[in-house]
């Protein structure tokens, strides 16, 4: 073969793959597979995959990097769009809510991502919201403890100088406590109605927002925290707790610390060493976002299956994508139904038992005995993860560690 003839099948080759590497990155994105996205991605890959992948791992400083270099390039359009609302949702977990309004208004205007008047409104009332700020940021060790009967991690902290105990809910997009609770903690109400939906896929907009200038967990200090304020009868597990009780720790809180670890003695770190990252760069994250979503996996039979993490979720669930991609793992089981509760009441659904649902997170193998495998998707990401890893199966780890920095997540 001759030299020009080789050059030429060189040029060819590179361009097939360039453009095999763009179909996996494009099918991934499409998809919603973030680590597979991650794992795909390089420093030569296109700026955009590049971005949504950074944001999906919350690396803000490398994201907003990535935005203006997409915007210098001149993009536009649908990837334009997306680069935007991935920002939006970056912003808005960790509490940065003027920018997140902002990106709001970048990816929506004109309208696109299905943008509705509640979309609307909630974004505007972010651009009035307070930034979350550390104050200090020192790692601190204090015992924790549950509510009876439940499974929720309750934690010690003070608020506008009040003492409370609120739950740890990672499933929060952000904190929140009832109507009462605010009054009593002298909270500064904001602008709008926070609309959510709960596990049952039900939507509801109540109460309103409001920030505490100064919260205390450990010997760490926040500023300006976020609260969805809910009214006093919003939930039946909040009427049966003391006044105090009434309210959760959302992700803004604890992406704003770093790190979180926990184990049966009652004990929790906050504030730990983030793990060492070699030239800035995440190595093996099983910790991401899809959107407000947090997102680890489980390993079933050699498969990585995109779970949301949710420790303010006191059961975990199959959901149904895990049923229709495996039906050959699937046993012989009778139909049934699962009762399902939560913020915005309660629904039975189609559901198997699966009697033995084993997996492993990290390495850490779980038996999940009379596992329930909805045939049904409730809330959204049941229609695009495989599953819920709630409290009751995260326990079975002598130790948990949340390390979001590194974005790692070790059971032991």
């Amino acid at each position: 073969m001759s030299p020009r003839r080789l050059l030429a099948c060189l040029v060819c080759l590179a361009a097939w793959m360039k453009g095999a590497d763009e179909a996996a990155l494009r099918t991934a994105f499409e998809s919603r597979h973030w680590f597979d996205l991650h794992d795909a991605v390089s420093r030569n890959s296109p700026l955009f995959y590049r971005l949504v992948s950074a944001a999906a791992f919350n690396d803000i400083h490398g994201a907003e990097k990535l935005l203006k270099a997409l915007e210098r390039s001149g993009a536009r359009g649908v990837q334009i769009t997306d680069a935007h609302y991935a920002m939006y949702r970056l912003y808005q977990r960790n509490g940065f809510y003027r920018r997140a309004g902002i990106e709001f208004r970048r990816a929506a205007d004109p309208p696109a991502k299905g943008a509705t008047n509640a979309d609307w409104s909630a974004a505007e009332a972010m651009e009035n919201f307070p930034d979350i700020a550390v104050k200090s940021r020192r790692e601190g060790t204090i015992g924790y403890k549950k509510w009876t009967g439940e499974e929720y991690l309750v934690v010690p902290l003070k608020i506008n100088g009040h003492d409370a105990e609120y739950a740890m809910d990672t499933g929060a997009a952000m904190s929140l406590v009832t109507e009462s609770e605010a009054k009593r903690l002298s909270l500064t109400i904001l602008p709008g109605m926070p609309g959510f939906d709960g596990i049952t896929g039900a939507k509801t907009s109540q109460g309103h927002y409001a920030y505490a200038a100064r919260v205390k967990i450990a010997k760490m200090e926040l500023r300006n925290i976020v609260f969805m304020v809910l009214p006093d009868n919003a939930m039946d597990l909040f009427q049966r707790l003391p006044q105090h009780q009434r309210g959760a720790i959302g992700m803004p809180i604890l992406l704003a610390i770093g790190s979180v670890r926990w184990n049966r003695d009652g004990l929790i770190t906050f504030g730990f060493a983030a793990s060492e990252k070699s030239d800035g760069e995440l190595h093996d994250p099983n910790i991401g976002f899809d959107g407000l979503v947090p997102m680890t996996y489980w390993e079933v039979a050699k498969h990585r299956l995109a779970v949301e993490f949710d420790t303010g979720s006191d059961r975990s669930f199959v959901w149904p994508l895990y049923v229709r991609d495996f039906p050959e793992l699937i046993p012989d089981v009778s139909q049934g139904k699962t009762s399902l509760n939560g913020i915005t009441g309660s629904n039975e659904v189609r559901s198997l038992t699966l009697p033995q649902f084993r997996f492993s997170v990290g390495g850490f193998p779980i038996v999940y005995e009379n596992a329930p495998a909805l045939l049904q998707s409730t809330i959204e990401s049941s229609s695009f993860l495989y599953g819920l890893f709630g409290k009751d199966q995260i326990d079975k780890a002598q130790e948990v560690s949340l390390d979001l920095r590194a974005m790692k997540l070790t059971l032991q």
